[in-house]
């Protein structure tokens, strides 16, 4: 899997940006400062455990997340560095939650690695900052503390190859990614839907990169091309897509790279840039999804959430493609996912 810090966006913003935030999370979330306490929203925080002991509730790790917030040093944190004296958050909402050291609650005595979750837009805290209100238990509190438990799995544990190695992730993941890919490729200026064969080969081809560069698996192996066609809902065979893309010079080896040779080759010699995809994403899912374009523990943040009808403080729209996702298999994804974290 893709490292944040490999992505290409992560790496256009700026030195002093990447800086401010490392410095964010080193001497502020390290020490607490806009961390928010479970005794500062106990009332949200019992909502949602009544909720969690209900038949209703869909997440399976929900009561594991809030015992790792409540308990063991706080290794779940929440945050929100949006104070009232200053309306701007160190760490905007593209940033949905980032790993870090909590030293203030700590564990015996200890500090503890902990994902940091932000909840930038989601809620706010009161004139005094004593406590944290508006916050929504069910929806925004819910797949905030399932996404910290999720990432805790992925980054902390370092359990991210061996859950995204099983079959049926690969299979949802990749179809997922796939559509969304295409959906915001085709809304770049110039760019025209494809039809027909060259929808299905340019499908193919958009989940190889994703199961190449994003997942880091092999582009000669052969289980690569048979979940690309599948992801490509293509009534071609695997063979004659592959000698499609044989001749087309399509690079995996990047970002930037693989949108420009995409372009030249199905959008009549348009180079697509990577600042014009990213405009295109943004304009479709929302700003909070910036960097899951490449980071997969990000982009399941976001799809998640849509399955507990939140919005994450507006910083998402994918809600408004929820049956799509559906479709597209996003509750077989969650299933897989959620068996692999729990296990």
């Amino acid at each position: 899997m893709l490292q944040l810090s490999q992505t290409e966006l992560f790496a256009t913003r700026s030195s002093t940006f990447t800086s401010s935030i490392t410095s964010a999370v080193k001497n502020k979330l390290a020490k607490g400062i806009g961390c928010i306490s479970p005794e500062q929203i106990e009332v949200p925080l019992m909502d949602l455990k009544k909720y969690a002991k209900t038949k209703s509730a869909a997440s399976p790790c929900l009561l594991g997340a809030i015992d790792m917030y409540e308990n063991y040093g706080g290794r779940i944190q929440l945050f929100d560095l949006t104070t009232v004296s200053n309306g701007k958050s160190d760490i905007p909402p593209f940033f949905p939650f980032i790993p870090g050291v909590a030293l203030r609650y700590g564990y015996q005595g200890q500090p503890v690695p902990a994902i940091f979750v932000n909840l930038c837009r989601m809620g706010n805290w009161s004139m005094d900052e004593k406590t944290y209100e508006g916050i929504f238990p069910v929806t925004d509190l819910h797949a905030s503390l399932e996404s910290g438990y999720i990432a805790y799995k992925f980054i902390i544990e370092k359990k991210a190859d061996d859950i995204l190695s099983n079959l049926s992730v690969q299979e949802n993941l990749t179809r997922i990614y796939t559509k969304l890919f295409y959906d915001a490729l085709i809304k770049v200026p110039g760019n025209l839907p494809l039809l027909d064969f060259q929808q299905e080969a340019g499908k193919f081809i958009i989940a190889k990169f994703f199961l190449c560069y994003i997942l880091g698996k092999d582009e000669n192996d052969m289980s690569v091309n048979n979940i690309a066609r599948i992801a490509s809902n293509s009534n071609s065979t695997v063979n004659s897509l592959k000698s499609y893309e044989d001749n087309l010079g399509i690079s995996y080896s990047k970002l930037s790279s693989f949108l420009s040779t995409f372009g030249l080759v199905f959008f009549n010699g348009h180079a697509t840039t990577l600042s014009e995809f990213e405009r295109a994403w943004i304009s479709m899912y929302g700003e909070g999804m910036a960097l899951s374009i490449e980071y997969i523990p990000y982009l399941l943040h976001y799809l998640f959430a849509t399955i507990h009808a939140s919005r994450l403080g507006g910083s998402s729209r994918l809600d408004k493609r929820y049956p799509d996702l559906q479709k597209a298999g996003l509750a077989k994804l969650y299933n897989s996912i959620m068996v692999g974290v729990l296990r």
